[in-house]
C-alpha cells in the first residue's frame, strides 16, 4: 500500500471565537481590540502598542509575553533578534485542533 499523508486543520473564525470565549471568561484577562503591537523590548518587558483609534502609543509592562499576533509577526520578528532558537510546542486539544505556542 502506498504512504498516506493528514494534514490537520481548524476554522480560523470558530478557533478565534472559542479562545475570546475561553479568555473573555476569566476574570484577570483583559481584552483590547483596535491595538497594533508596534515593538518589544524583550530586556526591559515592555511593548509599545499602537491604539488605533486614539492614534497613540502606549508602553505596556509585561512579565510573560506569547507571541500569537500571526505570520507577520512583530512579537516574532522582536524575539528572534536576541534568541536564535525558539521552540515550538505543538499541544492536541482536540481530534482536529492543534494550539502553537513559541517560547523562547
Amino acid at each position: 500500500m502506498g504512504s498516506f499523508q493528514c494534514i490537520n486543520s481548524v476554522d480560523r473564525a470558530l478557533l478565534n471565537e472559542g479562545l475570546l470565549d475561553e479568555a473573555s471568561a476569566v476574570p484577570n484577562i483583559k481584552l483590547f481590540f483596535n491595538h497594533k503591537v508596534q515593538a518589544v523590548d524583550f530586556d526591559q518587558r515592555v511593548m509599545t502598542i499602537r491604539d488605533v483609534k486614539a492614534d497613540k502609543d502606549v508602553r505596556v509592562n509585561f512579565d510573560f509575553c506569547i507571541g500569537a499576533d500571526g505570520s507577520y509577526s512583530v512579537v516574532r520578528r522582536q524575539l528572534m533578534r536576541i534568541v536564535r532558537l525558539v521552540l515550538i510546542f505543538c499541544i492536541k486539544h482536540s481530534a482536529q485542533v492543534y494550539l502553537v505556542f513559541l517560547h523562547p
